[in-house]
């Protein structure tokens, strides 16, 4: 019989495989498998990678609490710092949710109103 090493891909297969993966559905799927691929997935070096080769993110939202007040930003996936995404308007009191594949943004105030 073979040992579990044989039948067991390496973690560098793994995420070259999991880096060309073209739907963020069966990413999330794949996190499930093991706690080894959720915590490959998770690695700062993975996202950026995943999305070059998938090209299907052209950035993050990112948002921060700073003196009370939500801070909110894109960062852009090829690290340009001019971006056609803009929320530089959206309110100091608002906090993004979720968001979907197509752009689409879920924000809530703090007073509770949408």
């Amino acid at each position: 019989m073979g040992s579990d090493q044989e039948s067991t891909p390496s973690d560098d297969m793994v995420f070259e495989i999991l880096t060309r993966l073209k739907s963020l559905e069966t990413l999330d799927a794949c996190k499930l498998v093991c706690k080894g691929w959720e915590e490959m997935i998770y690695e700062s070096s993975f996202m950026p990678l995943f999305c070059r080769r998938s090209r299907m993110l052209s950035g993050f939202f990112i948002q921060d609490i700073v003196d009370n007040k939500f801070f909110s930003m894109f960062a852009a996936i090829d690290g340009s710092t001019s971006s056609d995404v803009s929320i530089a308007t959206l309110p100091d009191d608002m906090k993004i949710l979720a968001s979907c594949n197509h752009g689409i943004l879920c924000c809530v105030r703090r007073s509770g109103k949408n």
